[in-house]
């Protein structure tokens, strides 16, 4: 954990070295592997031009000096890592760095004195080009450590000056001057450093105050509201794991960090689109995705946007509870809620769009269910049993057709079956035969078995010009036909079937205008007794004079007329009419009349 998340344990100023310390060390880290090198050079290169001009053995101890001084120095910035180390561990190991900087510094102060009355001029000009790299040095390699900086500025302004002595004497007053100049720069530069240094530490306190107040927010709005918070780095993988979120996920904080947040989704179109809105970087809002969550399906609504850091923020919302709700909507909306079977609505939806591609609507049968004198069923044993026979005649129903094949519940006890084939008239009735089969086989309901039997209508297209609409028409038509027949029966529609329903029609039509243009008429058959031969009464008998068919009889449009309910009014004509016409006849005798 980092060290910073420990500042709730200790107090603000404690908190703030902590801080400075850690930047101190870690600028230190980057000075060290700065200074290394140049300073490495500089050592060599001054104890090989000055071998020859003093002692050997003091020169070569001034270079083991410097050379474990650096080591060392390095050693102590590199290996120690202030981001984990307790309070404690850094105090003491900035303490070692300022001491092993300060005897650097010491070793610096002391060679150039003892090397500058003795230097040529190839050998001046080379000290003189280390003592300005040396003294230059402070900005970069102690800019944040200020007691070492000042250290190194007055001590090696007073090495400089001593050098400059010892070789000019008072004459060398202009170079007194120019590095009482300079170490005033030195110093007024190393002030302001140190400055900018704390403010920087002091506007990275006040961040991470401001981050842990944000943080306190969200997780009090997290507890509070729905809506849960997320980010992930620029890989896509969660970081900053919150509690609220890993208890939405169903997991922890500790197995969440650092994974990818699109494998918590399930594969699927919006998925995919989330993980190219993570790869792209780009805002997004309102994404429903799935997962599951301890075995159950969830989804989350999510929304994100990218932030200057590289890594993306948002909100995930659980929706559902309101997901569900609208899956269960559109069920209903296209399923029948008793048998689970496809409504009248998604029938027609489906029947038009296969209709609508020319190469599939010649492959395309339909076939009309109903269900013979179901009603007493619904009479004698109830509508509950009546809707569980319903249901377990729809699931036989589903188990003799294909998957891609469709069955319908359009109401009541009417079924539809939808199929594609290109299978002819016999297959097809073949395939009614194994329907009706189906239907008749024996269903137990709540112990008791019930046997049921239905009658079916197909139709197909056999055309280029067949609209849904036609198509179902034809299927009714086989249907009424299928049930004329009787029971257990089936219809293949066909042209005499369309003639006979015009027919029909044609026929109700006029029926309705019969009474009022005056086109019924009684005649009147006599009953003989034969004992006496005498009249002993009439029967009346209904004849229907039409312009253009002539006399219709009874058998050819009274069934119309109970089907359709004329039979009413025209029974109440015949037996006004009957005995209006029969009061003026002379005799005993009765009227029969068939109602």
């Amino acid at each position: 954990m980092d060290a910073l998340g420990s500042e709730n344990e200790e107090t603000g100023e404690e908190f703030e070295e902590r801080l400075r310390l850690r930047r101190r060390l870690q600028d230190s880290r980057s000075g060290a592997a700065i200074l290394l090198l140049p300073s490495l050079t500089a050592v060599f290169v001054l104890t090989y031009i000055f071998s020859d001009d003093v002692p050997w053995l003091g020169l070569l101890t001034w270079a083991a000096i410097q050379t474990v001084g650096l080591v060392l120095f390095t050693g102590l910035a590199i290996n120690f890592d202030p981001t984990t180390a307790t309070l404690g561990a850094m105090r003491s190991r900035w303490a070692k760095v300022v001491w092993v900087q300060c005897l650097s510094i010491i070793a610096w102060m002391a060679i150039f004195p003892y090397l500058a009355p003795i230097a040529e001029p190839r050998e001046m000009s080379v000290l003189g080009i280390v003592a300005t790299a040396i003294y230059c040095s402070v900005l970069m390699v102690h800019r944040s450590s200020p007691q070492a900086a000042l250290f190194h500025i007055i001590g090696l302004s007073a090495s400089f000056a001593a050098s400059v002595f010892l070789v000019a004497g008072w004459k060398g007053w202009p170079t007194f001057l120019l590095v009482a100049v300079f170490s005033i720069v030195l110093i007024v530069a190393t002030i302001l450093q140190e400055r900018a240094f704390r403010r920087n530490v002091h506007n990275e306190i006040d961040r991470h105050n401001a981050e842990g107040t944000v943080r306190m927010l969200l997780d009090d709005y997290e507890q509070h509201f729905s809506d849960i918070l997320w980010t992930v780095n620029s890989e896509g993988d969660l970081c900053d794991v919150s509690p609220g979120f890993a208890t939405a996920a169903g997991s922890s904080n500790d197995a969440l960090e650092g994974t990818a947040f699109a494998d918590l989704f399930t594969e699927s179109a919006e998925r995919d689109r989330l993980i190219r809105y993570l790869a792209e970087r780009g805002p997004f809002r309102d994404l429903v995705a799935a997962l599951r969550i301890d075995g159950e399906q969830c989804y989350w609504r999510l929304s994100g946007r990218p932030r200057r850091d590289g890594c993306i923020s948002g909100v995930a919302r659980d929706v559902t509870s309101a997901r569900l709700t609208e899956e269960r909507v559109a069920f209903m909306a296209h399923y029948d809620s008793l048998t689970g079977l496809a409504n009248r609505y998604l029938f027609n939806e489906r029947l038009r769009k296969v209709l609508s591609q020319d190469e599939r609507k010649r492959n395309i049968a339909l076939f009309y269910i109903d269900l013979d004198d179901f009603k007493a069923v619904n009479d004698t044993r109830g509508h509950l049993v009546g809707d569980k026979l319903l249901r377990e005649i729809g699931s036989s129903l589903e188990q003799q057709v294909r998957e891609q094949d469709l069955v319908a519940r359009l109401g009541g006890d009417e079924f539809a079956v939808l199929i594609e084939t290109r299978a002819g008239a016999g297959m097809l009735i073949e395939r009614a035969h194994r329907l009706l089969s189906a239907i008749r086989d024996p269903f137990e309901v709540d112990g008791h078995l019930y046997r049921i039997s239905g009658s079916i209508g197909i139709a197909k297209c056999t055309d280029g010009d067949c609209a849904a609409e036609e198509l179902m028409r034809r299927a009714d038509l086989a249907l009424f036909a299928a049930k004329a027949k009787g029971r257990d029966t089936l219809a293949l529609y066909d042209q005499e079937m369309d003639r006979a329903a015009r027919e029909r029609r044609e026929i109700e039509t006029d029926l309705r205008e019969a009474i009022a243009r005056g086109q019924l008429h009684l005649h009147y058959q006599p009953v003989i007794d034969l004992g006496s031969g005498n009249v002993a009464g009439y029967e009346a008998l209904l004849r229907w004079y039409h312009p253009r068919r002539g006399i219709v009889k009874p058998s050819d449009f009274l069934e119309i007329a109970e089907e359709t309910g004329m039979i009413v009014p025209i029974g109440e004509w015949v037996i006004r009419q009957a005995l209006a016409e029969t009061a003026r006849w002379q005799g005993d005798f009765r009227i029969a009349i068939n109602l």
